[in-house]
């Protein structure tokens, strides 16, 4: 009635049903069917199938995942790219029946007493990130008619949640290297095992590409000078050179771990991605594996970023032959007096051999420093040093015996790669 508004919503009487308390009759049952809550604590970047199953759950129903925290709520806002690259799901075939469940990671799902007729749908799911996930379901018009478009404002029932075990993968600070020096990668998480491999990738290339490997710049082998034998790295496609327990989540009581590779060295400044996959088909009795971390889409877990400092590759010199020659070397990193320069001339029968020489035991001319001073120019805010070098004859291997003099000038600049 009209007379039991009240003044609180603008109408005439003292009002009415304006407290919970009022509310002191039951007028029946409202059932809401749909799928029992599951909650699932998968690993990063590996499949895993979950199944949605509850009165009135049909054929054909749809699920999306979004991000709990970073991203929106069911039904609420479109994901943005991020959210949308974070995950993929598709309803599972009859070929998916090797693919393991998902370990459950808590009791929180319960079965009521609804009418209804009871189904199930069986979805394949990988996630990329090791953030809170909510399943978002529709059940009917799930697609926009007129373009075939996902409708995402229609999953708006939260049906289950993901807690990925894995590498951390958010707010990782950079790993600095330098080029060509050796350093250990090292990678912190919750579920670090001796199947864990790694790729270092191009920034230029996203983990999980189909083109994912490792970068020109990354040495398979790192070799010594003169007679040093040659190391295979263990980046390459090895498991961790080692595993350090750091101690159990408070919440979760879960082992936090930190795995190491070791040596690993890059030839060439720049900013690269550490993609991970995990081989739950490792044998390491057998060193046998079924490939499960074989190909570069496997490899879609971004755990980290390596920051490689120092001279910048592939510079060209050009030299005119018997005449002296100013070679101006840029780095990211000041020069000191401990550095060196070797010119290596290729071998008679290559056609492209300097990438291939460098590093690997060959002789050449020895530069070593003998003078170094800093320039400020007045029209840029980066700051050049300049470094004057001599050939040391004393240390000269492989040239033709003749005295003379190499001049390189060595510039610093502050610049640095772009972010991927």
């Amino acid at each position: 009635k009209a007379s039991c508004g009240g003044p609180a919503l603008g109408m005439p009487g003292e009002g009415c049903c304006l407290e919970d308390a009022a509310f002191n009759e039951s007028a029946g049952v409202v059932e809401v069917a749909g799928p029992t809550w599951v909650s699932i604590s998968p690993v990063l970047g590996q499949a895993f199938r979950f199944k949605l199953s509850g009165p009135e759950v049909p054929v054909g129903s749809h699920v999306l995942l979004r991000l709990r925290d970073e991203g929106g709520r069911c039904g609420f806002g479109v994901r943005d790219d991020f959210e949308r690259k974070a995950s993929s799901v598709r309803h599972a075939v009859e070929q998916d029946s090797e693919i393991p469940f998902g370990i459950s990671a808590s009791s929180r799902g319960r079965a009521y007493n609804i009418s209804g007729e009871v189904g199930s749908q069986v979805f394949v799911t990988y996630v990329h990130r090791r953030l809170a996930y909510s399943i978002c379901w529709c059940a009917v018009d799930c697609f926009r008619t007129l373009t075939g478009d996902i409708n995402e404002d229609a999953f708006g029932a939260e049906v289950g949640e993901f807690y990925p075990r894995g590498p951390e993968t958010e707010d990782v600070y950079p790993l600095l290297a330098i080029a060509g020096v050796q350093f250990a990668v090292t990678i912190q998480g919750n579920r670090l095992s001796d199947r864990d491999r790694i790729r270092i990738a191009d920034s230029s290339v996203q983990c999980g590409d189909p083109e994912t490997g490792h970068s020109l710049a990354f040495r398979n082998y790192i070799c010594g000078r003169g007679d040093s034998r040659c190391i295979e790295s263990p980046a390459g496609n090895s498991p961790p050179t080692a595993l350090e327990d750091l101690g159990q989540e408070a919440q979760t009581e879960v082992i936090i771990r930190r795995e190491t590779w070791a040596p690993v060295e890059i030839d060439t400044p720049g900013l690269y991605r550490l993609c991970w996959c995990v081989d739950d088909t490792w044998d390491p009795i057998k060193l046998e594996s079924h490939g499960h971390c074989g190909a570069g889409y496997q490899y879609a877990v971004e755990a980290g970023t390596v920051l490689v400092q120092g001279l910048f590759g592939h510079q060209p010199f050009p030299c005119t032959a018997f005449r002296p020659c100013n070679l101006e070397i840029l780095s990211q990193l000041p020069f000191d007096a401990e550095d060196e320069i070797m010119v290596v001339a290729p071998p008679p029968t290559s056609t492209n051999s300097l990438v291939s020489n460098c590093g690997r035991g060959t002789s050449g001319i020895e530069a070593v420093l003998s003078a170094t001073r800093a320039v400020f120019p007045t029209t840029t805010t980066e700051q050049v040093s300049t470094t004057r070098y001599r050939r040391d004859t004393s240390t000269t291997q492989g040239g033709n015996g003749t005295n003379g003099s190499l001049e390189l000038v060595a510039s610093t600049t502050t610049a640095m790669p772009p972010e991927p």
